[in-house]
């Protein structure tokens, strides 16, 4: 399991993005997940909802918003909210707005009730219709470990060396 990286904490996180005890990122070589629409790209962060602990990606009109909809009737001050579990699911939950969220065409949960979905790489999501913004869910690609050189690259690379060496 992995393992904080901060001394102060060392507690076996169970995340792949980050510790839900203190807050701390992991190592790099970890993507985290993002939602983004034509001008920006919104990280989702981790939260666990059994102990309550970590952050969630909040949408409305409200100004502490992480995306905010300022003036946009369609959208309520505190619509929903995009997180990621710490086993790595995507979800999102509407809040209960009147206007409703949309993903991949289809609306989270009936008028003025709350409800939640898991979102998958590429999903659209809109807010408050759905001929709103289009947000896509978009999971980076992990970055590549170096290739290992090749048994005949191996060696003539030692070949060179022992060359070289005289």
């Amino acid at each position: 399991m992995p393992q904080c990286v901060n001394p102060h904490c060392r507690r076996d996180t169970g995340d792949p993005l980050v510790c839900l005890s203190c807050g701390t990122p992991l190592p790099p070589g970890i993507v985290q997940p993002l939602l983004e629409d034509g001008t920006g790209r919104y990280p989702i962060p981790v939260f666990d909802a059994d102990s309550r602990r970590g952050y969630r990606l909040t949408v409305g009109r409200a100004p502490d918003r992480d995306i905010q909809f300022s003036g946009d009737d369609q959208v309520s001050r505190h619509h929903a909210s995009i997180w990621s579990t710490p086993g790595g699911r995507l979800m999102l939950e509407d809040a209960g707005s009147l206007n409703g969220t949309w993903v991949d065409g289809t609306r989270v949960s009936p008028v003025g009730h709350a409800g939640t979905v898991r979102l998958h790489r590429q999903s659209a999501v809109s807010f408050g219709g759905p001929e709103g913004t289009v947000f896509r869910v978009v999971v980076p690609a992990a970055p590549s470990a170096p290739e290992k050189p090749s048994r005949a690259e191996d060696v003539a690379d030692r070949q060179h060396a022992g060359l070289t060496g005289l």
